[in-house]
């Protein structure tokens, strides 16, 4: 968790310049494609979260939460 969350607030301040030096898509195209991998890096931070979780509650032998958490 200590990496996780800075890195998804790092990458998604300064990838713009990224995102347009590699694909050259224009401003408005670049600004859909950062839109896009902000809305994946937030997905995968909460995944990441879920997983540090649910790994919590199966070391507390707790296994019936993270299930109803994961279905």
């Amino acid at each position: 968790m200590a990496l996780t969350i800075p890195i998804a607030v790092i990458l998604s301040l300064s990838l713009a310049p990224f995102l347009n030096l590699a694909f050259n898509l224009g401003d408005a195209g670049t600004q859909v494609l950062l839109a896009v991998t902000q809305g994946f890096l937030i997905g995968l931070m909460g995944h990441s979260l879920l997983e540090v979780a649910s790994r919590s509650f199966y070391a507390q032998q707790d296994a019936k939460i993270p299930l109803y958490a994961r279905h």
